[in-house]
């Protein structure tokens, strides 16, 4: 106060209690994705999301009476594509924070979670289906999801590239939100074959596990099983499809093809050339 003294703010027991747990509640949270971050940063050279999630400050009035579309789908296989043509035909929200960007071992935001579960809002995620993250999905009433899929090896092709892009335009500095993935000067010197071993290890063999991982737990849930080829072959059907599953009216639209929304041709057969000689196999 003006005289220099401290006063001390006495509150319950009850109330005490609620905010030890929410503090602890965020902590938990935190070293969560630290954790997950630390697991596989060296190995796996991944993703880093700078940019903490935050929740909206305003939740459009109808939105309990839109449903919220969970998208989750293997990296390079049309996610931005996807999410933001389902974002700009209906006006929903957009979140790709609700899960940790830390493939092949990330978790779901709590907080992001309940977010999510108010409505009109679209996440992409590239979710890890262990038990952890399941529990989570029960535990906050996402009893939906569209689960997409794409040949791994056609995704490794993709990450190849997308990899040795990012590292190439690497400055040494980045902007928040930006992705960095750079590579250092002894991998860079390496040839294609043993770059692609590397990545073979690091992105390919996890995404042939995470795809094992979900058609393991879709035919116990009700998620809809969607592929790359049923893009490929049909993008308004395809994503006509997805509102079906929500129950949700109305038309949507592919956006606009730019840099952001395809990083390559997305084709699911040009890996036959660029990958070498008995590279992978399914």
């Amino acid at each position: 106060d003006g005289a220099g003294q401290v006063t001390k703010l006495k509150i319950s027991a009850k109330a005490y209690e609620e905010l030890k747990a929410e503090r602890d509640q965020l902590q938990q949270e935190r070293d969560g994705y630290k954790n997950a971050y630390e697991i596989i940063s060296e190995r796996y050279y991944t993703m880093r999301s700078v940019v903490a999630p935050l929740v909206r400050e305003k939740v459009p009035d109808d939105a309990a009476d839109r449903p919220s579309i969970f998208l989750v789908t293997l990296p390079k296989s049309g996610t931005v594509f996807i999410s933001h043509s389902l974002k700009q035909s209906l006006g929903y929200d957009y979140t790709s924070t609700l899960v940790t960007p830390t493939f092949p071992k990330n978790q779901i935001w709590d907080t992001m979670a309940d977010d999510f579960g108010k409505g009109a809002m679209v996440s992409a995620s590239h979710l890890q289906p262990d038990d952890t993250n399941i529990a989570a999905l029960q535990r906050h009433g996402i009893s939906k999801a569209v689960i997409h899929i794409r040949d791994p090896r056609a995704a490794l092709s993709s990450w190849f590239h997308f990899r040795k892009s990012y590292a190439a335009n690497f400055k040494g500095n980045s902007e928040i939100g930006q992705v960095v993935l750079p590579v250092g000067e002894t991998f860079a010197a390496l040839s294609m074959e043993q770059q692609m071993d590397h990545f073979i290890d690091t992105f390919y063999v996890p995404a042939v596990e995470w795809i094992r991982g979900w058609l393991h737990h879709i035919p116990n849930s009700d998620f809809l099983l969607k592929t790359h080829e049923e893009l490929l072959e049909s993008e308004p059907g395809y994503l006509q499809s997805v509102l079906q599953y929500y129950g949700i009216s109305g038309d949507v639209a592919p956006v606009q093809r730019n840099k952001s929304t395809h990083f390559r041709k997305g084709d699911n057969t040009s890996w036959q050339e660029e990958l070498t000689s008995g590279s992978v196999s399914v």
